[in-house]
């Protein structure tokens, strides 16, 4: 089984929130995130209730924070100063802005069509991490369950 990743968009580049439910029938659809493929795998083999831990949603690192130059010339990432470009999210989905707002809400379009998925086949999503960020998903603690 070869799995590919990608971003599903339409003809004007514009992200669509597609979620295989068959990855190994078509593709694994990127969203940004290893969760996203990861709960696409988890619905395809037959899970459908879902705790995630880990999900803090503030895409940081201790070497710094994702969306500067001098992380990313530290982990070497390419970083393109003119690619940031506040606000321009909505209008044009499917570019990549080096902005963690414009990523929070690329995670979360993605985030809210697994949910509708799993919600559409009587299963769920929590998020079980404390402090997180992530309210596509609801929160709760992981030991009650």
């Amino acid at each position: 089984m070869v799995l590919r990743w990608l971003n599903s968009v339409d003809d004007e580049g514009n992200l669509l929130p597609h979620f295989s439910v068959n990855p190994p029938a078509s593709t694994l659809i990127s969203g940004g995130t290893v969760t996203y493929g990861m709960l696409q795998l988890a619905f395809w083999k037959g899970f459908r209730k879902i705790l995630i831990v880990g999900l803090n949603h503030t895409f940081r690192d201790p070497r710094g924070d994702h969306f500067t130059s001098e992380y990313n010339e530290q982990v070497r990432i390419p970083y393109e100063r003119e690619n940031v470009v506040p606000g321009e999210y909505e209008s044009s989905p499917g570019k990549w802005f080096w902005s963690e707002d414009n990523f929070v809400r690329k995670t979360d379009f993605f985030y809210q069509a697994a949910k509708t998925v799993f919600e559409q086949h009587g299963g769920e999503i929590i998020n079980c991490t404390p402090d997180t960020k992530c309210k596509v998903f609801r929160v709760d603690d992981w030991r009650n369950y």
